[in-house]
């Protein structure tokens, strides 16, 4: 399986950014880790290897992104509003320097977001967000709110990257009708689930039917299937 890595300095994260690049050709995929995980994630896990031969005969390219969610929701330590500035950023890295960088060295436009658990919320986020450079969504076992992570405080960015609060409220807009464009993939299990997961992902599948928006919402329902990653692996196989 090809390989690189790249790294350069975000001016707007300020620090250097790893990337992480699986494959040598086909659809980009730009994959999210999950909480406070790293762009080797993904292979490390085996999500790699359960999607091998796709990567391997280049109908598919992984774009590994580096989590800052240590710096961003998960800082308790800092107020809340430096939080949602931070992860803002963190958006604003992706759609203007890791997107650009894609299509420097991919000339296939059909950009997929992927994530499990935390980077499920990353994925549909960011592709809700920018519709305009993502055509798929594939969010396995995550929660689409952050209020747990700001306690009670709210600001703009706080609203705009909680997909369960802007998706409700959003109107008829240019950028609603390309989100109705997207192939959307929206996944939980029955068993072994976090608390409060499978409930956010139905929650967010409602707002999306009422916004209009088609997509598969789809719960594994046999007892072998968990939040975890050989569940993960699974679902990477059958929708990627």
């Amino acid at each position: 399986m090809h390989f690189e890595r790249h790294s350069w300095y975000s001016p707007r994260l300020g620090r250097v950014m790893p990337l992480a690049i699986y494959g040598h050709a086909g659809a980009p995929v730009i994959v999210f880790p999950t909480s406070g995980g790293s762009l080797y994630e993904a292979y490390d896990f085996g999500i790699m290897d359960a999607v091998r031969p796709m990567v391997e005969r280049g109908h598919v390219q992984f774009w590994c992104v580096d989590s800052v969610d240590r710096h961003s929701w998960y800082n308790y330590r800092a107020h809340p509003g430096w939080r949602s500035f931070y992860h803002d950023q963190f958006d604003q890295y992706v759609r203007h320097e890791v997107v650009p960088f894609i299509h420097d060295k991919n000339p296939n436009r059909f950009i997929s977001t992927f994530g499990c658990s935390f980077g499920a919320y990353h994925a549909m986020n960011f592709g809700l967000r920018h519709p305009e450079a993502i055509a798929r969504i594939l969010s396995f076992s995550g929660n689409y709110r952050i209020d747990d992570f700001v306690r009670g405080y709210w600001d703009d960015r706080c609203y705009f990257n909680s997909p369960l609060a802007y998706m409700w409220n959003l109107g008829e807009s240019h950028h609603l009708h390309r989100i109705r464009q997207q192939r959307i993939i929206l996944t939980t299990t029955k068993h072994g689930e976090v608390p409060g997961l499978g409930h956010a992902t139905y929650e967010l599948s409602q707002s999306l039917w009422r916004k209009g928006v088609g997509h598969d919402y789809v719960i594994w329902e046999h007892g072998h299937h968990k939040h975890d990653w050989p569940t993960w692996r699974e679902m990477a196989q059958t929708y990627l």
